[in-house]
């Protein structure tokens, strides 16, 4: 019990990053994530921009698995899956979709802008990962 507290603690302290971001960009995405397309895209992007972070701070899979379902769960988006089973089947389909994989990449690239660069507009790029979510459920369908 105390060592699942503290992986929560310590995920819950390097979430920080990613959830201001999530800050300035979900309450644009909040009216679109009802819809599966826009919720996996959300989920996507979110893994690319831990994933990331997770290189930056050479992260375990457990340790950066952790994050991503704290970051998750703090903004509602949890899959029906396991987190470890569910990173496993999107990055399956990134490396077959390339539209999957780079939805991974902008996540990434996203991060990096709004960290490195102090791209504060950074956080509207989710809301057009969303969008393109809306508009392209059929893209997502192996997620799903």
């Amino acid at each position: 019990m105390f060592g699942k507290k503290r992986r929560r603690s310590q995920a819950e302290k390097r979430s920080e990053l990613a959830n201001i971001y999530l800050i300035g960009a979900m309450p644009v995405a909040l009216g679109m994530l009802s819809k599966p397309g826009a919720r996996i895209a959300a989920q996507v992007f979110i893994l690319g921009m831990l994933d990331m972070q997770r290189q930056v701070e050479g992260l375990s899979m457990e340790e950066f698995s952790d994050v991503y379902e704290f970051v998750l769960d703090a903004h509602g988006l949890l899959p029906e899956h396991p987190v470890p089973e569910f990173i496993d089947t999107i990055a399956k389909e990134a490396a077959n979709d390339q539209r999957i994989g780079q939805l991974w990449i902008d996540g990434a690239h996203s991060l990096r802008a709004y960290v490195a660069e102090k791209d504060h507009e950074a956080p509207i790029d989710l809301a057009r990962a969303v969008r393109y979510g809306v508009a392209n459920p059929a893209v997502f369908s192996g997620l799903l």
